[in-house]
Protein backbone atom coordinates (compact mmCIF):
# COMPACT_ATOMS: atom_id res chain seq x y z
CA UNK A 1 0.00 0.00 0.00
CA UNK A 2 1.67 3.46 -1.16
CA UNK A 3 0.74 6.95 -0.05
CA UNK A 4 -0.06 9.58 -2.26
CA UNK A 5 1.56 12.84 -0.69
CA UNK A 6 -0.24 14.75 -2.85
CA UNK A 7 -3.23 15.81 -1.11
CA UNK A 8 -5.46 16.78 -4.07
CA UNK A 9 -4.90 13.51 -6.01
CA UNK A 10 -8.11 11.22 -5.35
CA UNK A 11 -8.31 7.02 -5.52
CA UNK A 12 -10.74 5.02 -5.20
CA UNK A 13 -12.30 3.77 -1.88
CA UNK A 14 -13.60 0.04 -2.03
CA UNK A 15 -15.14 -2.42 0.42
CA UNK A 16 -16.10 -6.38 0.14
CA UNK A 17 -19.56 -5.58 1.26
CA UNK A 18 -21.52 -8.66 0.69
CA UNK A 19 -18.34 -11.03 -1.27
CA UNK A 20 -18.86 -14.85 -0.71
CA UNK A 21 -15.58 -15.42 0.83
CA UNK A 22 -14.84 -18.45 -0.47
CA UNK A 23 -11.30 -17.61 -2.03
CA UNK A 24 -8.45 -15.28 -1.94
CA UNK A 25 -5.73 -14.58 -4.15
CA UNK A 26 -2.60 -12.79 -3.98
CA UNK A 27 -1.95 -10.49 -6.78
CA UNK A 28 1.60 -9.37 -7.77
CA UNK A 29 0.34 -5.68 -9.51
CA UNK A 30 1.94 -5.03 -12.88
CA UNK A 31 0.82 -1.44 -12.60
CA UNK A 32 -0.24 1.04 -9.84
CA UNK A 33 -3.50 -0.03 -8.92
CA UNK A 34 -6.73 1.52 -6.48
CA UNK A 35 -9.25 -0.33 -4.47
CA UNK A 36 -11.85 -1.93 -6.07
CA UNK A 37 -10.48 -2.26 -9.01
CA UNK A 38 -11.45 -5.94 -11.13
CA UNK A 39 -8.39 -8.09 -11.97
CA UNK A 40 -7.88 -11.58 -13.62
CA UNK A 41 -5.39 -14.51 -12.33
CA UNK A 42 -2.30 -13.68 -14.28
CA UNK A 43 0.88 -16.19 -14.47
CA UNK A 44 2.25 -17.94 -11.39
CA UNK A 45 5.24 -15.97 -9.66
CA UNK A 46 5.50 -17.93 -6.05
CA UNK A 47 3.39 -19.95 -3.73
CA UNK A 48 0.25 -17.91 -3.81
CA UNK A 49 1.44 -15.35 -5.51
CA UNK A 50 0.33 -14.66 -9.28
CA UNK A 51 0.75 -11.85 -11.71
CA UNK A 52 -2.83 -9.78 -11.94
CA UNK A 53 -3.91 -9.06 -15.38
CA UNK A 54 -7.00 -7.62 -17.38
CA UNK A 55 -10.23 -9.87 -16.63
CA UNK A 56 -11.41 -11.85 -19.52
CA UNK A 57 -15.29 -11.33 -18.47
CA UNK A 58 -17.26 -8.94 -16.07
CA UNK A 59 -20.11 -7.42 -16.28
CA UNK A 60 -21.66 -5.96 -12.93
CA UNK A 61 -25.10 -2.98 -12.42
CA UNK A 62 -24.98 -0.34 -9.99
CA UNK A 63 -27.81 -1.39 -7.50
CA UNK A 64 -27.41 1.53 -4.50
CA UNK A 65 -25.47 4.03 -2.74
CA UNK A 66 -23.23 3.38 -0.79
CA UNK A 67 -22.53 3.82 2.62
CA UNK A 68 -18.08 4.18 3.27
CA UNK A 69 -18.04 7.24 1.79
CA UNK A 70 -20.97 10.04 0.56
CA UNK A 71 -20.14 9.09 -3.20
CA UNK A 72 -19.10 5.46 -3.41
CA UNK A 73 -21.69 2.94 -5.14
CA UNK A 74 -22.51 -0.73 -4.56
CA UNK A 75 -21.80 -3.11 -7.43
CA UNK A 76 -23.49 -6.66 -8.14
CA UNK A 77 -21.91 -9.15 -10.24
CA UNK A 78 -24.32 -9.73 -13.09
CA UNK A 79 -21.80 -12.30 -15.34
CA UNK A 80 -17.97 -13.57 -15.44
CA UNK A 81 -16.39 -16.42 -16.78
CA UNK A 82 -16.50 -18.90 -13.96
CA UNK A 83 -13.02 -20.44 -15.48
CA UNK A 84 -11.44 -17.27 -15.20
CA UNK A 85 -13.81 -15.51 -12.41
CA UNK A 86 -13.09 -11.63 -12.35
CA UNK A 87 -10.94 -10.95 -9.09
CA UNK A 88 -12.06 -7.82 -6.82
CA UNK A 89 -8.67 -5.82 -5.07
CA UNK A 90 -9.21 -4.82 -1.54
CA UNK A 91 -5.55 -4.41 0.18
CA UNK A 92 -6.08 -2.98 3.98
CA UNK A 93 -5.32 0.24 4.76
CA UNK A 94 -2.31 0.10 7.68
CA UNK A 95 -3.63 3.54 9.47
CA UNK A 96 0.22 3.36 10.71
CA UNK A 97 1.35 4.82 8.08
CA UNK A 98 -0.10 7.69 8.57
CA UNK A 99 0.16 8.29 12.90
CA UNK A 100 2.63 11.20 12.06
CA UNK A 101 0.71 13.27 10.02
CA UNK A 102 -3.09 13.69 10.55
CA UNK A 103 -3.46 14.99 6.77
CA UNK A 104 -2.56 11.56 5.52
CA UNK A 105 -5.34 9.73 7.41
CA UNK A 106 -7.81 9.73 4.19
CA UNK A 107 -8.54 6.30 2.61
CA UNK A 108 -8.95 8.42 -1.25
CA UNK A 109 -4.65 8.83 -0.78
CA UNK A 110 -3.84 5.84 -1.03
CA UNK A 111 -3.26 3.14 -4.03
CA UNK A 112 -1.39 0.20 -4.39
CA UNK A 113 1.65 0.26 -5.90
CA UNK A 114 3.31 -1.48 -8.72
CA UNK A 115 5.20 -4.59 -7.20
CA UNK A 116 2.87 -5.03 -3.88
CA UNK A 117 1.65 -8.11 -3.53
CA UNK A 118 -2.02 -7.34 -2.70
CA UNK A 119 -5.28 -9.40 -1.52
CA UNK A 120 -7.82 -10.19 -4.28
CA UNK A 121 -11.51 -11.84 -3.35
CA UNK A 122 -12.92 -14.15 -5.89
CA UNK A 123 -15.95 -13.15 -7.62
CA UNK A 124 -17.85 -16.04 -8.26
CA UNK A 125 -21.50 -15.44 -7.70
CA UNK A 126 -23.81 -13.17 -9.28
CA UNK A 127 -25.39 -12.01 -5.59
CA UNK A 128 -21.40 -10.70 -4.77
CA UNK A 129 -21.93 -6.86 -3.97
CA UNK A 130 -19.24 -4.28 -3.81
CA UNK A 131 -18.50 -1.00 -2.72
CA UNK A 132 -15.85 1.76 -4.86
CA UNK A 133 -16.48 5.36 -4.93
CA UNK A 134 -16.49 6.95 -7.65
CA UNK A 135 -13.14 7.48 -8.11
CA UNK A 136 -13.20 3.67 -9.25
CA UNK A 137 -15.05 4.34 -12.28
CA UNK A 138 -14.58 5.51 -15.70
CA UNK A 139 -17.81 7.44 -16.36
CA UNK A 140 -20.37 8.97 -14.06
CA UNK A 141 -21.93 6.51 -11.85
CA UNK A 142 -25.43 6.03 -11.27
CA UNK A 143 -27.75 3.49 -10.06
CA UNK A 144 -29.27 1.26 -12.73
CA UNK A 145 -26.40 1.11 -14.70
CA UNK A 146 -24.27 -1.39 -16.10
CA UNK A 147 -20.57 -1.64 -15.68
CA UNK A 148 -17.48 -3.57 -16.88
CA UNK A 149 -13.77 -3.61 -16.61
CA UNK A 150 -11.41 -1.08 -18.03
CA UNK A 151 -8.74 -3.08 -19.34
CA UNK A 152 -5.14 -2.42 -17.80
CA UNK A 153 -6.48 -0.33 -14.67
CA UNK A 154 -9.13 -2.63 -13.29
CA UNK A 155 -11.62 0.37 -13.09
CA UNK A 156 -15.34 0.65 -13.49
CA UNK A 157 -16.68 1.68 -16.84
CA UNK A 158 -20.21 2.89 -16.80
CA UNK A 159 -22.63 2.04 -19.33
Amino acid sequence: MALDLNLNNTHAVAFPSKIHVGHLVNLVLQQNTDNGAIRGLGDYVSFDNYKDTDVTTFEGKIIDKGTRTNNSYYVRVTNFDPKNPPLFVCEVIDNAMTNYDSRFKDDKLFYNAKGDVVRAYVLDSVVDVFEVSAEGFVGTPAVGATVTAQKNTGKLVVG
